[in-house]
């Protein structure tokens, strides 16, 4: 028995998951003990002839993301190192893995970056950052409540803060 969550255990097979051309392992058992879609995909009786051929090439996956660091960050967590979160201050790393986690039916993290997305603060210098972020949020059915709950954020945020016209002219220049 494993005494951390991030190590192998001898009969467990190594994936190589793929995001943007950077290739990453991890242990085939955490990926199906964390994501319902791997758990499905990889189980023995999955049959790979159809439309996943080309992501599950034998233990090669392809991850539908091009963030690489949200990417990596999602896998740590996987892995065990749930402090990695805290390290995370960016809306779209943290709305990146939050789609990941959607997509790949990753449900335990799911709640955490929720949280911290909620509770990031917005400032001028990441606002652009936010607002844009909840709009991308905002095109994943499972992801709609935490984007609009950004973008009210934003609003307000810009309602509070830009109350004159050298306010807004400020933050444009900037």
């Amino acid at each position: 028995m494993p005494e951390e969550k991030g190590d192998i255990i001898a009969d467990d097979t190594y994936l190589l998951l793929v995001c943007d051309n950077k290739i990453e392992g991890i242990s085939k058992s955490i990926l199906m003990e964390e994501s319902l879609y791997f758990k499905s995909r990889l189980s023995e009786e999955w049959d790979f002839s159809g439309s996943h051929e080309q992501q599950f090439s034998s233990e090669l996956i392809k991850i539908q993301s091009n963030n690489i660091e949200a990417f990596q960050t999602v896998l740590i967590y996987l892995k065990g190192y749930h402090e990695i979160l805290e390290a995370r201050n960016s809306f779209i790393v943290l709305g990146e893995m939050l789609r990941i986690c959607d997509y790949y039916q990753i449900t335990k993290l799911s709640n955490p970056l929720t949280k911290k997305i909620q509770e990031l603060p917005i400032t001028v210098s990441n606002l652009m950052e936010a607002f844009s972020t909840s709009q991308n949020l905002m095109v994943v059915p499972g992801c709609q409540k935490v984007g609009r709950f950004l973008q009210e954020r934003s609003i307000i945020f810009v309602m509070v803060n830009f109350t004159s016209w050298q306010n807004l002219i400020s933050f444009l220049a900037a």
